[in-house]
């Protein structure tokens, strides 16, 4: 749903789709970092990517925070 609100966003409001792009980018980030976002399927990654295409690309900006998402050590070992 939130791809979908982006969208709208980014063909109507500009101003409104950048905003909405940065907080959406500032919650997930950080989740993600934790690896506290479970993607156990390939829908689920699927729409993970959808979510990262429709953000503003200057909501990942500062690039220092992507890339320690990217990069974050992987616990392979789950309590879950």
């Amino acid at each position: 749903m939130l791809v979908t609100v982006l969208n709208c966003y980014h063909r109507d409001a500009e101003d409104k789709w950048k905003k909405m792009s940065r907080q959406v980018i500032d919650f997930l980030l950080p989740q993600l970092m934790k690896q506290e976002v479970l993607l156990d399927t390939i829908e689920e990654y699927e729409m993970l990517k959808s979510l990262f295409d429709a953000v503003a690309p200057v909501s990942f900006r500062p690039a220092d925070v992507l890339l320690k998402v990217l990069f974050a050590p992987v616990d392979l070992v789950s309590n879950y």
